[in-house]
């Protein structure tokens, strides 16, 4: 299953040559463990219907 996120910290990350419509950001989640901090990719997608889908990659 998605790795559950909390305390999100969006920063765009630009990246021009990707297709349109695809934004990239650094997602900062806060770890069970207050000295964690795990650091992932979410790419959300906005969808002409203005819904946005999320994929998590490492």
């Amino acid at each position: 299953s998605p790795p559950f996120f909390t305390n999100l910290n969006f920063f765009m990350v630009a990246q021009p040559t990707w297709p349109v419509g695809n934004l990239v950001y650094t997602v900062s989640a806060s770890d069970p463990n207050p000295s964690d901090t795990t650091i992932t990719q979410l790419k959300i997608t906005m969808n002409t219907d203005s819904y946005f889908s999320f994929d998590t990659t490492t």
